[in-house]
Order: C-alpha cells, then sequence, then structure tokens
C-alpha cells in the first residue's frame, strides 16, 4: 500500500503544530545554521581548495609548458643542424676538450692531453670527482658529439675521487 506525500507528513506536521511559537523560532534558526554549516562544508570549501591548487598548479605548468617549447625549438634546431656541433680536426677537439674541461673545473686535474688521429683525443685525468667526470663526458656527448670509445677509471682513497685515462672520438668517427 502506497502512501501519499501528505499522509506522510501529516505527523510531522502536527507534531510542528503542537510547537510554541519559540521553539518554532528555534527550529527555524537551527535548520538555516546547520543548512549554512552543510552548504559550507559540501559546496563552499571544496571549491575554494580547488581553487587554491588551480592558483599554484597553473603558474607550474605554464613554466612548465614554457620549459618545453623552448626545449622543442632546441630540439628542431638540433635537428636542422644534425644534433651536434660538428669538430673539424685534432686541433678542433683539443680546443674543445680543454675549453669544456675549464668550464667544468677539470683543466688543473688534466695530467695530460693529445691527439689521436685525425679527430680524436686521449687524456689523462687526475683526483677528480667521478660525478664531474660523467657530467663533463655527458655534456660533450650532447652538445659537441664527443663520445667515450675507451675508459680505464681507477678509484682514489679518498672517495667519489678518481683517476681516468680516456680515448675521446668527435662526431662521425
Amino acid at each position: 500500500m502506497k502512501r501519499s506525500l501528505p499522509s506522510i507528513l501529516e505527523p510531522h506536521l502536527a507534531r510542528w503544530r503542537a510547537l510554541q511559537t519559540r521553539e518554532r523560532v528555534a527550529v527555524v534558526i537551527a535548520v538555516v545554521v546547520l543548512g549554512g554549516f552543510l552548504s559550507y562544508d559540501f559546496l563552499w570549501a571544496p571549491m575554494a581548495h580547488e581553487l587554491h591548487e588551480l592558483r599554484v598548479a597553473v603558474p607550474r605548468d605554464r613554466a612548465r609548458l614554457a620549459t618545453m617549447r623552448s626545449q622543442a625549438l632546441e630540439i628542431q634546431r638540433l635537428r636542422a643542424t644534425g644534433g651536434v656541433a660538428h669538430l673539424g680536426s685534432g686541433a678542433a677537439i683539443l680546443a674543445t676538450l680543454e675549453q669544456s674541461a675549464a668550464d667544468y673545473g677539470l683543466k688543473q686535474s688534466l695530467a695530460q692531453l693529445e691527439p689521436d688521429g685525425s679527430s680524436g683525443a686521449r687524456l689523462v685525468i687526475r683526483g677528480v670527482a667521478f660525478n664531474t667526470l660523467v657530467t663533463w663526458l655527458r655534456a660533450l656527448q650532447l652538445h659537441n658529439g664527443v663520445r667515450v670509445r675507451n675508459a680505464a677509471i681507477e678509484a682514489k682513497s679518498s672517495p667519489g675521487i678518481v683517476d681516468a685515462r680516456l680515448e675521446l672520438r668527435g662526431p662521425g668517427t
């Protein structure tokens, strides 16, 4: 048996009518306050939190986008030039290695630097931080196309310090 809406509300309406005016005002105020709290908790607070998150995320994402766009332009430029700065002769690779070693603070550690063929070099580096050496070699490969053909790395007694004998080749060899 299905009850109609007025018959469902009838006991509640009777109870409402039985309340005094002062009690009715208190109930209305309680309902309004409770409605305000629930509206804030379920509507306003989540929106304010999401707005704050967006205010933080959008500038961060814009900065990432700008970085990606500049990297995309750099990739296009590198693809157009073949990806690396070309080194023509043995003298050019020696000059590049010397300049790059100075840029990475390795110049004082270079014990020996000599040409090896037309576009190669052999070098000995003493007492250098391993992480610095690897970072330098990676930069040489990325920016100049210089790659390691042979390497002998020996750990020293100080943690992270090594001696290295390297045979490097320029691009195209």
